[in-house]
């Protein structure tokens, strides 16, 4: 998963109800609404995030971030096992 966070004009809002459809479509959600621009923030894996992106780019984006991928295990063991597990850092791994 990722956080992905777009500003996008207000101006957008007046091109008609799609914005919102997209935003609802994308299960994303209007963080705030200033004067000149607004903040959407969609949570999601990267081609989800960057589908959007390609959806908003008609309402002029006026900067966009994502975080990269995020994420913390599930099983109840300690980093390094699970990581040494996954063969994703064997240096951690303890002898």
């Amino acid at each position: 998963q990722e956080i992905a966070l777009y500003k996008v004009p207000t101006k957008a809002i007046h091109k008609g109800i799609r914005l919102e459809q997209i935003v609802r479509e994308h299960q994303a959600r209007i963080l705030a609404i200033e004067g000149d621009f607004m903040i959407i923030e969609k949570t999601g894996h990267q081609r989800e995030t960057q589908q959007l992106l390609e959806e908003l780019k008609d309402y002029g984006v006026l900067e966009f971030c994502r975080s990269g991928r995020v994420a913390i295990t599930k099983p109840m063991k300690r980093l390094s096992d699970y990581l040494s597990e996954m063969g994703a850092m064997p240096e951690l791994a303890e002898n």
